[in-house]
């Protein structure tokens, strides 16, 4: 964010969960903070920490026009039905020079190639859409944004948690319910360190990062 917009601004977190990434930011700058986040019970608790979160999608909130200096969308477009009307409306709640910053997991990264329908990603229904780089810088440009940097992300889900599922499907490995994971799953993040790193040096990350201009 500093290096985006330096020390002070409006930053709006999408997605941003009961807040921990904004209170990580807080310690380092003097931005005016804002959250959003449709889990009623992850915005509650935000609010109980103190911090400006309002509860809801995105889409649906009420957010000033033409306020925010920088927005970020970390995991998020990847939960929505129509990232076009998402990014028009990021568009449009940004300062003229405002930036967006959005991660979404890469669609044609090595860890999706080879799990295909066990790929850690997947996560559906909770995960409908992965537009891949020419989709993205496409939408982006339809909402007004240039120029765009497209900068590689580090992420061992995909690997880690492709293995999990291939092995709960074809050999009935138990998958604890409440976490969504095997009870060995730190085991399987380590293991795929060095692949993660691999792909990255590649130019094939588990994740890519837009970073998007109004102009």
């Amino acid at each position: 964010i500093r290096r985006l917009i330096g020390a002070s601004g409006c930053v709006l977190d999408v997605g941003c969960g009961a807040g921990e990434s904004l209170e990580v930011f807080a310690q380092y700058g003097r931005w005016m903070l804002t959250g959003v986040d449709f889990d009623a019970d992850a915005a509650q608790v935000a609010r109980a920490r103190g911090l400006d979160v309002r509860c809801g999608w995105f889409e649906e909130t009420t957010l000033p026009p033409g306020f925010f200096d920088l927005i970020r969308m970390s995991h998020y477009l990847e939960h929505v039905r129509d990232p076009r009307r998402t990014l028009q409306l990021a568009w449009r709640l940004l300062r003229p020079g405002g930036v967006l910053y959005a991660e979404i997991p890469n669609i044609d990264s090595w860890d999706r190639a080879v799990w295909g329908r066990y790929w850690g990603a997947l996560h559906f229904p909770r995960h409908l859409v992965f537009p891949a780089r020419q989709h993205m810088r496409a939408l982006l440009a339809e909402a007004g944004f240039a120029p765009v940097a497209i900068r590689p992300r580090f992420r061992t889900c995909g690997w880690s948690t492709g293995i999990q599922n291939y092995l709960h499907d074809r050999f009935g490995i138990r998958v604890d319910p409440a976490t969504g994971r095997v009870p060995w799953y730190l085991v399987l993040v380590v293991a795929c360190l060095p692949l993660s790193v691999l792909q990255a040096l590649c130019g094939h990350p588990g994740a890519l990062a837009y970073i998007a201009w109004k102009r």
